[in-house]
């Protein structure tokens, strides 16, 4: 049985999808230049990008398992793969965000997540997918590190429990955003689109 043909333009819409995703990392991180409460929202932002980027893999999962002949364990493990980075990468990546400044690193970190994505949405293996995925994650959970950390950074007294519980909000609502919008997105442009 062959493959279905490819869509016009499948192969262009991962590198659009990683360049959407770079612009809105470096639109949040421009509003840290604004008055108190944006900075706040900014970082509500940038953190939910990584959750919602966690849930690429379980929105994709039929699609993977059709395509690339995936096995559920195959599936965990690229949704595993995402966060497997958190173990090794947050404390350097928070020592070095403490040495040369938060902005160089977070905008880093955005670079590894729209790799990442990029090398994911192009994958034609399992071991392709996985590296993408692990790519991705590095991005991500220094991502996830480093808003908790600016958070604390940014405000103090009274108004750092509530800039924290709100940029806490932002992890079930990155991933809940992914598994309703990417359905969508995925029925209609393919598995490579998320």
């Amino acid at each position: 049985v062959l493959p279905p043909a490819p869509r016009p333009g499948r192969r262009l819409l991962p590198w659009l999808l990683a360049l959407l995703l770079a612009g809105a990392g470096a639109a949040a991180w421009w509003e840290f230049a604004r008055p108190p409460l944006s900075p706040l929202f900014a970082l509500l932002a940038i953190r939910g990008i990584a959750a919602f980027q966690l849930q690429a893999a379980a929105v994709a999962a039929p699609s993977l398992i059709a395509e690339l002949g995936l096995s559920f364990a195959q599936i965990g493990l690229a949704m595993g793969a995402f966060m497997l980075p958190g173990i090794f990468l947050t404390v350097p990546a928070g020592l070095l965000a403490g040495r040369i400044g938060d902005r160089p690193v977070l905008r880093g970190a955005f670079l590894l997540l729209a790799a990442g994505i990029a090398l994911s949405a192009l994958a034609e293996s399992f071991a392709v997918l996985l590296a993408g995925r692990l790519l991705a994650g590095m991005g991500g959970v220094t991502i996830l590190m480093l808003v908790i950390k600016m958070t604390a950074d940014r405000f103090a007294g009274p108004l750092l429990s509530t800039a924290t519980s709100t940029v806490i909000v932002s992890w079930p609502l990155g991933t809940a955003l992914a598994l309703v919008l990417l359905g969508p997105v995925e029925a209609a442009y393919g598995w490579r689109a998320v």
